[in-house]
C-alpha cells in the first residue's frame, strides 16, 4: 500500500489517474491479482487539473477497482454540511461506478472495519467473462449489468459498470494482458 501526497491542495481526481496508471504499468511478473485502489478521503477536490469524468475514464480503462472510504462527518452548520455532501456524492458515484464499494462517515473504528471488508471482499473476488455478439473494437465504453439470481433470490453484486472495448491502447499506452479474456471484469462477491 501506498499513501499518495500532492502536497497542497485537494487532488482526487489526479490522483486517482496517477494511481491507475502506476496499477496498469506494472510489469507482467509483477501485477497484482486485481487493481484495487482505496481512496480515503472526504471527497472534495479543489486542486486536480483533471475532472472527476476523465479520472473515473482512466480507472476504467486501466481495470482498476475503486473502493472509497468518506472521512467527512456531518455538521449542523449548512457549509460545511452542503460541502461534505458534495463529497460524499463524488465519493459514492466513484465507488459504485468503478466496481468498489462506498463507506461513510467513518470514525477510526469504521476505518478499520471498512478494511477489513475491503479485504474480505478482495479475498473472495472471482472473473465473469463474455464475448458479445456484436464485436467491435472501437475503444468505446460499453455498460454491462450483472445479475445474480439464485432460486428466486437475487443477490448484490459489486462490479464496474461497464468495460472498454480494446481495438486502441489503453490511456496508459500499454499492451493488456493477453492472457486474461477480452471483455472480461471483475465482480466482489454475492452477499
Amino acid at each position: 500500500m501506498e499513501l499518495h501526497n500532492d502536497g497542497g491542495g485537494t487532488a482526487i481526481f489526479d490522483a486517482i489517474r496517477t494511481d491507475s496508471l502506476k496499477l496498469a504499468a506494472s510489469p507482467a511478473d509483477e501485477q497484482p491479482a486485481g487493481r484495487i485502489l482505496i481512496v480515503l478521503s472526504d471527497g472534495e477536490d479543489n486542486a486536480s487539473q483533471f475532472t472527476f469524468q476523465q479520472a473515473l475514464d482512466l480507472a476504467a480503462a486501466e481495470e482498476v477497482t475503486i473502493y472509497t472510504i468518506d472521512t467527512s462527518v456531518e455538521s449542523t452548520e449548512f457549509l460545511l454540511s452542503y460541502g461534505s455532501v458534495a463529497g460524499h456524492v463524488v465519493l459514492k458515484h466513484l465507488a459504485e461506478q468503478a466496481g468498489g464499494r462506498f463507506f461513510s462517515q467513518m470514525n477510526a473504528r469504521g476505518v478499520a472495519r471498512a478494511f477489513a471488508t475491503i479485504e474480505e471482499e478482495i479475498r473472495n473476488r472471482f472473473m465473469v467473462s463474455y464475448h458479445p455478439e456484436n464485436l467491435l473494437e472501437d475503444g468505446r465504453f460499453r455498460q454491462v449489468q450483472i445479475i445474480a439470481e439464485k432460486s428466486g433470490r437475487h443477490y448484490q453484486v459489486h462490479a464496474r459498470k461497464g468495460y472498454y472495448a480494446r481495438g486502441r491502447p489503453t490511456a496508459g499506452g500499454h499492451a493488456r494482458d493477453e492472457t486474461v479474456p477480452p471483455y472480461s471484469f471483475r465482480a466482489g462477491d454475492y452477499y
